[in-house]
Formats: structure tokens, sequence, C-alpha cells
């Protein structure tokens, strides 16, 4: 079992994870069964650590808790049964996901893996100290426009990068439609523009070594996730996170980190799409898709800091290797 980042002394509730008014309304038919709401935070073989109203809780995960056969993954939302004097908090049933963050699995028969579930931005991170591989942005794009979240890229690193203005132009064009952040953690570039414009539930995802612990680190404010350097021969990382992991921001949100996600591929294609692709140019949607509406109006770019900025919700961030 892996150590927990939780600081569980913390009197963490449901609203510092997103519980608001339409969460509540969903929830009255559990409410009146006697159950209680939760997320789960971290989800593990058998039990998982969930927030509830009491604060952070462990909960079992009977065989038929979930509907259909869906196991619980980190970000559900879930109807607990209390703890008896004899017996601890039960996972009863899962809500139904608004959005999930979905990679496929080895075999083409079987079921993708769910990463995340009702997230509402992926930050794509991109590291400039390598050359850039925009096939591989292009499969995270895709994997993130098929969660149904807002998908952001994050160039991170940009203090090893001569020419920050030419690579973000170079990301941009084939990210039309979606936000592209130049940032640094070694000067703050960037950062607070970033910060500005992560909005609800955020999972940073992006290979090993581009950086993701060490910007989720910056938002956290604190050295919490584990992070190590990269190979001086080529900048690549190891695989730093091992499991997935809620863990709440100051102010607002959490933080999430799951473990290495292998190869990224979308499982199914987005109506408009003629193949599982992200809105580039080279992907040719019908007249009325986003896709071509985006290609003859392609109003985000790249930013350079700064840009006037938008108070976020509730933010979280989380995150995935690819």
């Amino acid at each position: 079992m892996h150590q927990s980042t939780f600081d569980h002394a913390q009197p963490y509730s449901l609203t510092d994870y997103g519980w608001d008014e339409a969460s509540e309304h969903t929830f009255t038919p559990h409410r009146a069964a006697g159950l209680i709401p939760a997320r789960v935070v971290r989800a593990e073989r058998g039990s998982c650590e969930a927030v509830t109203d009491a604060g952070i809780v462990r909960a079992e995960i009977p065989d038929a808790a979930g509907q259909a056969n869906v196991a619980p993954c980190t970000g559900d939302w879930a109807a607990l049964r209390s703890a008896t004097p004899h017996h601890g908090p039960v996972l009863h049933a899962l809500l139904e996901r608004r959005t999930a963050l979905i990679r496929s699995t080895a075999s083409r028969t079987s079921r993708g893996q769910v990463l995340a579930a009702n997230i509402d931005t992926v930050a794509v991170t991109v590291s400039l100290d390598t050359p850039l591989k925009h096939g591989r942005t292009e499969r995270m794009l895709a994997l993130a426009w098929e969660s149904g979240a807002q998908p952001v890229v994050v160039l991170t690193k940009a203090d090893r990068c001569a020419d920050t203005q030419r690579a973000a132009t170079e990301v941009s064009e084939v990210a039309p439609g979606v936000d592209v952040l130049v940032t640094s953690a070694v000067s703050g570039l960037g950062l607070d523009t970033l910060t500005a414009v992560l909005n609800g539930t955020v999972v940073l995802l992006g290979p090993s070594g581009a950086g993701k612990s060490t910007l989720g680190n910056q938002l956290l404010g604190e050295d919490r996730l584990a992070t190590t350097a990269v190979r001086d021969v080529d900048h690549k990382g190891r695989h730093t996170t091992a499991w997935r992991e809620l863990i709440p921001l100051p102010g607002a949100g959490s933080c999430w980190t799951p473990p290495v996600c292998g190869r990224s591929a979308c499982t199914t294609p987005r109506t408009g799409w003629s193949r599982p692709s992200p809105r580039s140019n080279t992907s040719h949607g019908t007249a009325g898709s986003r896709t071509a509406r985006t290609r003859r109006n392609p109003a985000a770019r790249y930013w350079l800091p700064s840009r006037q900025a938008r108070s976020p919700s509730a933010v979280w961030t989380a995150t995935a290797n690819c």
C-alpha cells in the first residue's frame, strides 16, 4: 500500500472538492435512503479514500458497488453507507460521471481504463527542453477532447528554451482552439496566467519528464508531489507518480496524482472526426462540427504572459504520464 500524501489533520470537506447545489440536488434520492455523499480521492483494490463532510474516510468497495461493473476511480462522486460500531463506511453507489479521461488498454477488445472522473480541464504538458513531438501532443489532446473536458496546452521549462514564441506558435498549429501557455517553474513565468485559466477539476497530462509534478507543486505552494531529475543525455524523466490521488490546493480544489499511462490513445472517435484525432488542421471535420468551426475561427493560439485572467472556480490538478 502506498503512503498517502494527505494531511489527515486538515478539516477537508466536500465543498473543498467541488460539492455545490447541483450536486446536492442530484444526491437527493441517495440522502433520502440514508446514504452520505463523498468524493473518491484515491482508489485501491477493495477500498478507497473518500472525502465527506466529516473529513477523509476509508471506505470498503464491495464487489457490487459499481453500476454495470464500473469500478470507482479518482474523482468519482459516491454514496456511502455510514460506519457502524462493527463496520467501517461502505461505498454503496457511484453517481453518474459528467466527464471521464479514458485511455485504451493493450487489447483492442477490452474496455478502456478510466484515469479520472468528473474533470473540467485537461492541461496537456509539453516540455520545451526536448524536441517537440507534435504527434504525441495531438494524441494527448485527443484524449482530452474525448473526455468531455476542456484542453489547455502548458509548455513547461521555458527557461531552457531559446525561442519560446516560436515553440508556442508551432504547438498552436496542432492545437487550434486551445489555449497554449508558456511557463517556467524556475522563474515563475506564466504561472499566474495558468492558475487563472484553470477551471474546475484539472488534470495535468503528459510524458515523464515534462514537469507535471513540479508544476503541481507550484500550484500547491509546497513540495508534496515527488519529482526526479531528467537524464542529461536525452532529458527524459522517470515515472515518478505511482498512484492516483486528489490533494487539496490552497484556496480551492485539490491535486491528483495518477500512475503511468503508457501509450495514449483514444477509445472512440469524437463525433465529426474521420479518425481519433485532436482538432488539428489535418483533421477533417464535418461542416457543422466543432472541428470545422474551430478551423474557420481559431481564436485561441498561444499565450505569453500576460493576458487578462479570469477567476477559477474550484481548481484541482492531476498528473498522468503518457
